[in-house]
């Protein structure tokens, strides 16, 4: 009876420290409305009361006027609910911008924490809205599953749940940088539907908490309970077996020194994703048809798999060949058949980021360095040009570009970088960024 006690007295702790020390849930009320709304706007406004006409990005969309009610359907959220039998999420949100477009949900960077946890219910979740857009709050809920909500008891039920009468099965946790922790919220939990609902005006990465399981990791016998002591049934971890990469693969990526792995333009196939492997695990599936180049953030000592998959003939398969890296015990790292680091990443760089196109155009490369646009009606950019990028360093503008290819007959070793610019009100990146090496 007294570790229940000290036990009970440490989640009620955890929990008051999550509600103060991480910001983020919203202040409790009526359980949330996850019903459809209509969409409304409104203007956030300064200290002093006065809104601000905000700079509208090429779509119509101001990253500071706030939308309501945005029910999100993107790739993400498909590609982590297909690989989930656990639970199905959805995510409501009050933000700026278009939220399909804008929030990405994944596995998250701390599913290590599933391998020692017996509480975890798999799989952790991340969820993030750019930041470059205002976000007032989501209502996310996780729908929990048939089979979970049958899954085996630890303990007896009903008459014979001794302590343990009352208290829900299932809770939620999320991971509070404050304290680098997971810790409990105050999600509402809808016995009649079976769901876990919170509404957030922070995101971030969460888990659902079998407590049954909690109290058996923390070697709990609750009194007034029968307990035959032996070892639960552990909830199936979901993840896919290990991959097996096609023997002539349609795509290849490369992997630099510092494990940045880099994809080339994929066309005709559907919903592109990194899939990372650590010691032959999946840790995590991120949706990557925006992404051209990806840096896993995993530090811990361990052999990194990393992949491009796609969905193909009703499942997520592998269509790139596998990049590989390990860590050791000291921090050191290890990359196999890696390129050279680019100085500065331009993919990243305020000078080809300060300006978003929504839908650039997509350029080419063959093996000869010839470089290949698409048709289009050029009148609405200026003289367009080539702008191309050895080790980081703009080397090159070639404002010729009212040709479909552009042949870069550089002979110096380095790594080079080329995307085609327009002229909109100033130069700006118009297309994809292509890249080859010279050794």
């Amino acid at each position: 009876m007294k570790k229940l006690i000290i036990l009970i007295s440490v989640l009620t702790a955890l929990l008051i420290m999550s509600l103060t020390a991480c910001d983020g849930v919203k202040e409790p009320s009526d359980t949330p409305d996850t019903s459809e709304t209509s969409v409304t706007t409104r203007t956030k406004t300064h200290e002093s009361g006065h809104s601000t006409e905000p700079h509208k990005t090429e779509s119509g969309h101001s990253p500071h006027e706030i939308i309501a009610g945005q029910v999100v359907e993107n790739e993400s959220l498909d590609r982590f609910n297909a690989d989930n039998d656990n639970f199905t999420l959805s995510v409501t949100v009050d933000a700026a911008g278009d939220a399909d477009e804008l929030l990405r949900v994944g596995h998250s960077g701390y599913s290590y924490i599933e391998d020692s946890n017996l509480s975890v219910v798999r799989k952790i979740v991340s969820i993030e809205y750019d930041e470059r857009f205002d976000f007032e709050k989501a209502v996310i809920t996780f729908e929990l599953s048939e089979s979970l909500i049958k899954s085996p008891r630890i303990f007896p039920q009903g008459e014979n749940s001794g302590e343990l009468a009352g208290l829900s099965r299932f809770c939620l946790w999320r991971w509070c940088d404050e304290v680098n922790m997971m810790l409990p919220i105050d999600a509402d939990y809808l016995d009649n539907e079976n769901k876990l609902v919170i509404e957030m005006t922070e995101l971030g990465d969460f888990y659902i908490a079998d407590l049954d399981r909690f109290y058996y990791d923390m070697d709990l016998i609750p009194e007034g309970i029968e307990y035959d002591g032996e070892s639960p049934t552990v909830i199936p971890p979901n993840d896919p077996p290990a991959f097996v990469i096609p023997e002539n693969p349609p795509f290849t990526i490369i992997i630099d020194e510092e494990a940045t792995v880099s994809r080339p333009v994929i066309e005709g196939y559907m919903n592109l994703g990194w899939e990372v492997y650590f010691n032959g695990r999946n840790v995590l599936s991120r949706a990557a048809g925006t992404e051209y180049r990806y840096n896993y953030f995993g530090t811990s000592a361990g052999k990194y798999e990393i992949y491009v998959s796609a969905f193909v003939d009703g499942g997520y398969k592998p269509i790139s060949n596998a990049v590989t890296y390990t860590i050791d015990d000291k921090g050191v790292m290890t990359v196999e058949n890696a390129r050279p680091v680019t100085t500065s990443r331009v993919a990243d760089s305020p000078e080809y980021l300060k300006h978003v196109v929504n839908e650039p155009f997509i350029i080419t490369i063959d093996r000869n360095n010839v470089i290949t646009r698409p048709e289009f009606d050029v009148s609405g950019y200026g003289i367009m040009g080539w702008s191309v990028y050895r080790n980081g360093k703009r080397i090159i503008e070639h404002y010729n570009a009212s040709d479909l290819t552009y042949l870069c007959d550089e002979t110096v070793p380095g790594y080079y970088e080329v995307y085609l610019q327009g002229h909109l009100g100033e130069y700006v990146p118009i297309s994809n960024i292509v890249s080859f090496v010279i050794e």
